[in-house]
């Protein structure tokens, strides 16, 4: 055989060759650890030019409708068919400003929390601050012991930034819009789950623990009432067994709850008007933003705070309409394909706003093992925002919030 038939041959053979064997992408599994809600759920890192995934966010192609106030019952109809299509369990609770409850579906089955409990920190450290125990200006090292999500880092935080500092406010602003686990876990030096409990209690959540044996609660077993099923509350109590079996003691709230907190926004009784006032200029600026704000026309503004666990997803929030606000909390958990979750709470925020022309749940929603990578909005720096040291208010946010807010 000559020399150019051998190179013939060879090339030949090495043209059919390839990648036999390599599969999909694998299910991402949680950390394990002593405080599992503060876990990134998704391995996810800091982007400052993050890339949004198209399959979450559908922009609107109707006409708006004339928005109204009014809440005709039919639309109670819209929200059960679109949450009966469903695996897993959904609370959702709708109010009205004056805490009328428009909607609910399993408003007072358990949930974990995911990074909601985030919102009582919150509330909890601000409360500190409005006594002079901790100024927003105390500076906190990076230490080491508080990326405990893996060489990446968090939501805002990266390796890079061990050993530099960042003030109460910064880490405010980042556990608030960013979801950040390196400042929750900073913020919580200053306080611990019993005050965490006790700040809860006193902003209207009364069926909301941390770090607890859901055993112990009062929402144990969870029951079925007037808006929820003996099956949801079976597939609850099953997911929130198998969290506490597998991780440990875990946090657990309610839709209503959640509910009351957002209520408690707008009215300034979380806590007191100057830590509502400051917990809501910083919702305002939620960074991820996949949830509920994505199908909502530009006549809406949103003060979100969303939570991913694997197979668990949640967005609270306020609504601020041409008219009143609405307060949505839409939880979820128990879930095969996360990404119908994310879906569902969009169409959610339709329906909250009195919107009927709800479109199906699109089938790009079910990829990537049912785990979905968290989007994020454009960049912003708590620094550029903040302009008074003494308050994080944000220029469109009010002092104190009111019923007429938005």
């Amino acid at each position: 055989m000559s020399a150019l038939a051998v190179v013939c041959l060879a090339l030949l053979l090495l043209a059919g060759c390839g990648t036999a064997g390599s599969g999909g992408p694998g299910e991402i599994s949680m950390n394990s650890g002593e405080t599992p809600e503060i876990q990134t759920p998704v391995s996810i890192s800091r982007s400052p030019t993050p890339e949004p995934t198209p399959t979450f966010t559908p922009e609107p192609t109707n006409t708006p409708i004339p928005y109204t106030d009014d809440w005709p019952a039919d639309l109670a109809t819209v929200a059960d068919n679109l949450i009966d299509q469903e695996d897993g369990v959904f609370g959702v609770v709708i109010l009205d400003a004056e805490g009328e409850v428009l909607y609910s579906r399993n408003s007072t089955i358990p949930f974990v929390t995911a990074s909601l409990y985030k919102l009582v920190v919150m509330a909890d450290i601000l409360k500190r601050v409005e006594r002079g125990e901790i100024s927003l200006d105390q500076e906190i090292l990076l230490e080491p012991a508080l990326f405990q999500d893996g060489e990446d880092g968090d939501t805002y935080f990266t390796a890079a930034d061990i050993g530099g500092t960042a003030t109460v406010r910064d880490f405010l602003y980042y556990v608030g819009d960013y979801s950040s686990n390196v400042s929750a876990r900073a913020l919580l030096r200053f306080t611990d789950w019993q005050s965490l409990t006790e700040t809860a209690r006193q902003s209207g959540m009364t069926q909301t623990y941390f770090y607890v044996d859901p055993t112990t609660t009062s929402l144990w077993p969870p029951t079925p009432g007037a808006d929820s099923s003996a099956g949801e509350a079976a597939v609850a109590e099953s997911f929130v067994m198998d969290q506490f079996t597998s991780s440990g003691p875990v946090n657990l709230t309610t839709a209503m709850d959640m509910a009351s907190y957002q209520l408690g926004l707008i009215n300034g009784t979380v806590v007191s008007p100057y830590v509502s006032a400051q917990i809501l200029s910083i919702l305002r600026l939620q960074e991820i933003d996949d949830r509920i704000p994505v199908l909502l026309d530009s006549r809406f503004t949103v003060a979100n705070k969303p939570g991913n666990l694997i197979h668990a997803v949640h967005d609270v929030g306020i609504i601020f309409t041409p008219g009143e606000p609405r307060v949505l909390a839409a939880l979820s958990e128990g879930l095969i394909w996360d990404g119908r979750a994310h879906e569902v709470i969009q169409r959610l925020a339709l329906i909250a706003t009195g919107n009927r022309d709800v479109p199906p749940v699109s089938e790009a929603a079910m990829q990537d093992h049912g785990v979905v990578e968290v989007v994020f909005g454009p960049a912003t720096d708590s620094r550029e925002v903040i302009a008074d040291p003494a308050q994080i208010v944000s220029p469109e946010a009010t002092t104190e919030p009111s019923a007429s807010t938005g």
